[in-house]
This record gives structure tokens, C-alpha cells and sequence, in this order.
């Protein structure tokens, strides 16, 4: 199950929280070789090795930045603008809240990766249906001279 999956599943649980993510995410990829899994890290910490280096993480507040969460009253407010657009955009958010009474979606539909996974998704679809060319320029050559060897 990968982090995004993992960080999702921990928005959604009702008493989700930063340390069960990162614990979860150790038990459940302790084979996967660009998670490092250093017995040093504190409880809220991990290492990923990615392609330049590795890189260590601090999960506090991972859970609760991922929560899309609008307070009532915002929405409220909202609601009762008499700004067309800002009333129809927040128009469903609104009544999801209201009937919900302020309990995490069970759906999934309130977490920031939901949403990003979402839009990555529909990015590749439109990626995959255009023609993909290469451009292929590293290095400024003004001179327009080949490299000697």
C-alpha cells in the first residue's frame, strides 16, 4: 500500500493521527527498499531514499494538513453571500457539512490527496491522449561547436 493510500486511509479513520500513520506505513512497507527504516528516528519520523539522496520526514501534523476541512461557520457565511460564485462553489460543501454535522466524509472526499490523486489521474489521461515529443537540451551550446574529446 503506498503513502498517499496509508495518509488517506489515517484522514478517514475517526482518531487518525500522525504516529499510526508513520507506524503503519513502516509494518505495512518494511520490504520496499527506498523506505529506510531507521531504529533512531523518533516515533513520528521516516527516511525515503529518493534519486539525488535520502530524505527524512517529521510526520507531526501530516494528518491534520491533509484533512480538507472548512469550518461550519465559513461555510455558513458562504452559503449566504450574495456573491453568486462564492455561493454555488460552496453550495455542496455547505450541505455535505450540514447533513454530515461536521463528521470526517466517509467517501474519502475530504482529503487533500484525494483530490490530488484525482487531478494527477485526469492529468495523465489528457497526457496520454495528446503526442508526446522529447526536446532534448541539457546543456546551452551558443558556440554550436561539438565536444572534444
Amino acid at each position: 500500500m503506498g503513502l498517499i493510500s496509508i495518509l488517506n486511509e489515517e484522514c478517514l479513520r475517526p482518531n487518525g493521527n500522525d504516529l499510526s500513520f508513520v507506524s503503519k506505513m513502516k509494518t505495512m512497507n518494511k520490504e520496499i527498499e527506498c523506505l529506510v527504516n531507521n531504529p533512531l528516528h523518533s516515533p513520528s519520523e521516516f527516511a525515503i531514499v529518493h534519486y539525488a539522496d535520502t530524505v527524512k520526514y517529521e510526520a507531526s501534523c501530516f494528518v491534520q494538513k491533509n484533512t480538507d476541512k472548512l469550518p461550519i461557520d465559513l461555510l455558513h457565511c458562504a452559503y449566504k453571500s450574495n456573491n453568486e460564485l462564492i455561493k454555488n462553489e460552496l453550495k455542496k460543501a455547505f450541505e455535505t457539512k450540514s447533513l454530515s454535522s461536521g463528521k470526517r466524509d466517509k467517501k474519502g472526499g475530504n482529503a487533500v490527496t484525494t483530490k490530488f490523486r484525482y487531478q494527477l489521474s485526469k492529468l495523465m489521461d489528457n497526457i496520454e491522449k495528446t503526442r508526446t515529443r522529447y526536446i532534448r537540451c541539457i546543456k546551452p551550446n551558443p558556440e554550436k561547436s561539438s565536444p572534444t574529446n
